[in-house]
């Protein structure tokens, strides 16, 4: 991590050989991922009070860190004990916390804001990709509606419209241009 005196701080590790950070916020935390003395990889946060901690996963060998919020809230993905690829969320006071699927067997994340809110994409039954939005009360809720055009090959596109907004990132369907509306920035899975 670059500090602010222009230094280069060595974060450690799990335990293994190397790690690498994904996220930082304004007060220093820091979200990554780091090989363990057993050799797999799992998500960690590192604070300059408790230093690097383990996130743990999902059941199985496996999390990688995808971002982190200004309240130290981490996003990332860990595969279950029956092998399924799931996102996460993880707080300190609730822990790693499976975000679930819209009915397939894998999610992953994109973003997270200071609500705690997550998008994402997840597999539909079919195989298709849906995005998602996550919220602590609602759980998982599919973005695409069923009265929007269809966007090809079963995927979903994810505007980003209101940067500053409480919730940054909503789904709407691709316009015939394949363009995203005017002022936003795209992210497709």
């Amino acid at each position: 991590m670059a500090q602010s005196s222009g230094t280069i701080r060595d974060l450690g590790t799990l335990g293994g050989a190397s790690s690498g950070a994904v996220a930082i916020n304004a007060f220093g935390h820091v979200a990554g991922d780091s090989a363990t003395a057993g050799g797999s990889t799992h998500a960690f946060r590192w604070t300059p009070s408790v230093g690097m901690q383990d996130l743990g996963t999902l059941g199985g060998e496996t999390s990688v860190a995808a971002g982190m919020n200004a309240r130290g809230q981490v996003i990332g993905a860990s595969y279950t004990a029956h092998g399924e690829h799931r996102a996460f969320r993880w707080t300190a006071s609730g822990g790693m916390e499976d975000i679930g699927t819209l009915g397939g067997d894998f999610t992953t994340v994109g973003a997270i804001n200071n609500l705690g809110q997550v998008t994402g994409y997840s597999r539909l039954p079919n195989g298709n990709n849906r995005a998602f939005r996550w919220t602590p009360s609602h759980g998982i809720q599919d973005l695409v509606l069923s009265a929007a055009p269809a966007v090809p090959q079963g995927r979903s596109t994810i505007w980003d419209r209101s940067p500053g907004s409480p919730i940054p990132l909503t789904a709407h369907p691709t316009h015939s241009a394949g363009r995203p509306p005017e002022g936003c920035k795209t992210s497709a899975r």
